[in-house]
């Protein structure tokens, strides 16, 4: 894409390509109260001086650690084109189970009495079923593929997220230079918990999870 006549005249510089970029933070309680009603959209200049590592562009996470960061990633060989992923981390979804055993499984780890076990085993069949829900956050990556960035220019980004309804799914859009790219993998967006205490969102800052292909690029998992 051509370069835009109207690029920034005055801009921070964040250190992107260093390890532990303070990047430029934005009011974290908002953007996931805006981002939690369904949709959300985010725009930005940005200018590489280097691509040789994977570049946290875009931040969002609420306090339970749910949300997303926006990632470029450079190519395998110099020659080759940087690649955009979008990282979503969300809470499992709950599972369904019978609701005795549930009920014994939750119960006895916690050492109650197997007669207070049978009671409740017995309450809870009156009950229906019961929803079992691990305490791990799952993670998944979006990729947007090859993306035409470079160093030393100017790019305009703008990343826009809407969450589906009955008939329709999840959406993630990344438009780089006025090129909208629609990326054609399921997405899966975060539930994010405006009530939770705590959360993030910046321009930049440092990558907190590393996406599939970020892992294959450094030879495999790395804390």
């Amino acid at each position: 894409t051509s370069p835009s006549p109207r690029v920034p005249c005055s801009f921070w510089d964040m250190g992107l390509e260093l390890e532990g970029a303070p990047g430029f933070d934005l009011p974290a309680k908002k953007i996931i109260a805006l981002t939690a009603r369904g949709a959300m959209s985010v725009a930005f200049w940005v200018r590489f001086h280097v691509i040789a590592q994977p570049i946290a562009m875009f931040s969002l996470f609420d306090g339970a650690g749910c949300g997303m960061q926006l990632q470029i990633i450079s190519g395998a060989s110099p020659s080759e084109s940087p690649t955009a992923e979008l990282v979503l981390v969300d809470a499992p979804k709950p599972t369904s189970s019978g609701a005795g055993s549930a009920m014994s499984r939750l119960l006895g780890s916690t050492g109650i009495s197997s007669r207070m076990q049978a009671l409740a085993s017995s309450a809870s069949a009156s009950i229906g079923r019961v929803k079992a829900v691990e305490n791990s956050l799952m993670c998944h990556t979006v990729s947007f593929g090859k993306v035409g960035v470079s160093t030393n220019k100017w790019h305009y980004m703008v990343l826009s997220l809407r969450k589906g309804g009955l008939v329709s799914r999840d959406e993630a859009f990344l438009s780089i230079d006025g090129l909208a790219i629609q990326s054609d993998a399921q997405v899966n967006l975060p539930t994010l918990m405006p009530s939770a205490s705590g959360g993030v969102a910046s321009i930049g800052g440092a990558v907190t999870i590393r996406s599939a292909t970020a892992m294959r690029m450094a030879g495999g998992l790395r804390g």
